[in-house]
């Protein structure tokens, strides 16, 4: 390991990261980072078994649940010690050209939902990003 990487690791080492969209295919790779770094992540996602997380079995809290819910996104935020907001509502460039106001709704839905979980948790440290379709 690098030196820059043994620095992170010290910071990450034991925390705990929510990680909305997290079993996507790019937050997917940020919570494998984030073990690599013994982090410990949490993934609220709707789906029943992440395909994207599924091989690395029990090394990830994985919460069933809607981010548009402000209670299942409040309950999985709620250990953590910073939220990483990687979720986007996506179906596609045609789907999305052709829905722009739905598409842009739903993602301020769930940003809203994990931002305001992120503030009554009183996370020290809230990232988003925006990948999908941009």
């Amino acid at each position: 390991m690098s030196r820059a990487h043994d620095q992170l690791g010290e910071a990450f080492a034991d925390r705990v990261f929510a990680v909305t969209g997290g079993s996507g295919f790019i937050g997917s790779h940020v919570v494998e980072q984030l073990l690599a770094l013994d982090a410990r992540p949490i993934v609220l996602t709707r789906q029943a078994d992440p395909a994207f997380l599924r091989y690395l079995g029990t090394r990830v809290r994985i919460v069933r649940g809607d981010l548009s819910d402000p209670a299942a996104t409040e309950a999985a935020t709620r250990q953590a010690s910073a939220v990483l907001n990687l979720a986007a509502d996506v179906a596609g460039l045609a789907w999305n050209a052709a829905h722009p106001a739905s598409i842009f709704m739903n993602n301020m839905t769930v940003f809203m939902a994990s931002l305001r979980a992120a503030a009554a948790a009183k996370v020290e440290r809230y990232l988003v990003t925006s990948s999908a379709c941009v």
